[in-house]
């Protein structure tokens, strides 16, 4: 009986980890888009001025970090289900 539950239980779990890690992946690639627009526009002479290409590089720099803390939160998660 607990054995099943527990086992429906990790399933779940690991489903749901791994929806958000596709979510997480499918949000990095719409960054990566958009940043590389950004820095095409701002290489093409258009209005972005140097101002905004600063940002665009803090704001991939801070994709970054918050890729690896995913991937940091995600072992974390699978970790956590191999316990039970």
């Amino acid at each position: 009986m607990f054995d099943d539950f527990f086992s429906l239980i990790n399933r779940k779990l690991t489903n749901l980890i791994k929806d958000k890690d596709m979510e997480v992946e499918a949000l990095k690639s719409k960054n990566s888009s958009l940043l590389s627009i950004l820095q095409t526009q701002s290489g093409a002479g258009t209005n972005v001025g140097s101002d905004s290409t600063a940002g665009v590089n803090t704001t991939g720099q801070s994709n970054e970090v918050i890729g690896e803390n995913c991937s940091i939160d995600s072992e974390h998660k699978l970790h956590t289900l191999r316990c039970f």
